[in-house]
């Protein structure tokens, strides 16, 4: 039997997955009410479901604040979005956000995909005529003393882009992934219960660490921490290596951090291949490994993230929002 080609990722497919990610949501939000103990309900939706001008552009606002004023973590372990990039990500992909029924947010992710005719076009993870659905932005509230923090938002979005992926597999050949820095131990967890969940729900699925890359300047120094390539096996039937992998950063020299970051990773991995593209001025080595069981890997970050907080600039945000706001 001839097997099916996948569907190109463009318009058709763009409805497609919108399609699904709205049903998908529905489901999480009624799974996710029965189970949580607090009185407050929340709604999983897609951005692109909101059909008013005023409550699209109130709503942008509100996302583009909810990143500044929510994330002052390591500034290496997400890209926060300026409202121009937000925009782009809503005519794109699929948006999701999670809100109390007061409309707060309490998270955001975006479901990013790409089919690429060049294993050039993404240096970051090359592939080739391959349908890849990529988690991006996670982003939950941050605990607030005044009120009661609701628990597991950050692990049911990364639950329902996964299921959501794993229904369009049965149908349409894709392929899921989270890129992660490799000391962002918060997102690693997430991602990693969210499979531990699905699996007990019966839903047959791995994860493994499929790669990483690193990236450098013209010296060839590398300039940033590694970054893990976490990739959710829809099939459930990859050969991957179940042992226990430790990756201990304690003995990090901090001068040479992502050199230092780089060598533990190395040591822990075997290579496959390695492949060399470039992201305008940047250098970027993607290094293919034999896959490692996630469930099975242990992280110790030590200090190896410390000092490096973002700070809030709503200034900023605001003079962002007034001047691109015109264009919606």
């Amino acid at each position: 039997m001839k097997k099916e080609k996948p569907r190109r990722c463009g318009k058709e497919f763009k409805n497609f997955l919108l399609e699904y990610c709205s049903n998908e949501l529905e489901v999480q939000t009624k799974k996710f009410n029965n189970q949580n103990l607090s009185d407050e309900k929340v709604n999983f939706f897609l951005f692109q479901s909101i059909k008013n001008k005023e409550e699209i552009s109130k709503m942008l606002f509100n996302i583009t604040y909810f990143y500044d004023r929510n994330y002052v973590g390591n500034k290496d372990f997400i890209q926060i979005p300026s409202l121009k990039d937000l925009i782009y990500n809503i005519s794109k992909y699929p948006v999701i956000l999670v809100c109390k029924e007061n409309s707060d947010l309490l998270g955001i992710t975006t479901l990013k995909y790409e089919n690429n005719d060049s294993i050039f076009s993404n240096p970051y993870f090359p592939t080739k005529n391959e349908n890849i659905l990529i988690i991006t932005g996670i982003l939950t509230k941050l605990n607030n003393n005044n009120e009661k923090r609701i628990p597991n938002i950050g692990k049911s979005l990364f639950k329902s882009c996964i299921r959501c992926a794993y229904n369009i597999n049965l149908k349409e050949k894709v392929r899921i992934i989270s890129k992660i820095d490799c000391r962002n131990v918060n997102s690693f967890m997430a991602m990693t219960n969210a499979v531990k969940e699905l699996r007990n729900e019966g839903i047959k699925i791995q994860i493994f660490i499929t790669g990483y890359y690193e990236v450098l300047n013209k010296f060839n120094e590398i300039i940033e921490a590694p970054t893990f390539i976490i990739e959710v096996d829809l099939n459930g039937n990859k050969k991957i290596q179940h042992c226990i992998t430790k990756f201990s950063y304690d003995s990090c020299n901090i001068e040479s951090l992502n050199l230092s970051l780089k060598k533990i990773i190395e040591k822990n991995t075997k290579e496959i291949k390695s492949n060399i593209g470039y992201d305008r001025w940047k250098k970027v080595i993607y290094h293919k490994i034999c896959p490692i069981d996630a469930l099975n890997i242990e992280i110790n970050v030590a200090n190896s993230a410390n000092g490096n907080n973002r700070i809030p600039m709503f200034s900023y945000i605001y003079e962002d929002y007034i001047e691109n706001k015109v264009n919606l």
